[in-house]
């Protein structure tokens, strides 16, 4: 990539249109820049996001995988009791 931080003159003999137009293009090139720089920075906060994302994943799937068992007891547990107190009222 060539450097586009360089100084540019305009030609006094120019037309104010031909300044313009290189001014236009000056600023085209520094917005190319920008947009380029802007992706860059957008790939690597995407990348940390995403690391992010998959430890949080990650860490859900623990405590699933925790709570699963433990809601399936509590349900039984109330099941049991639905149990009891029909037997009971008969």
């Amino acid at each position: 990539m060539k450097n586009n931080f360089r100084v540019f003159k305009l030609d006094e003999k120019a037309t104010v249109k031909e300044n313009c137009d290189v001014m236009i293009k000056r600023v085209h090139e520094i917005q190319a820049i920008g947009v380029l720089v802007d992706m860059i920075i957008s790939a690597i906060v995407g990348y940390f996001e995403r690391d992010e994302l998959e430890k949080t994943l990650k860490e859900y799937e623990t405590a699933l995988a925790e709570f699963r068992p433990a809601s399936e007891q509590y349900q039984d547990a109330i099941t049991e009791v639905k149990i009891m107190l029909k037997c009971s009222k008969k």
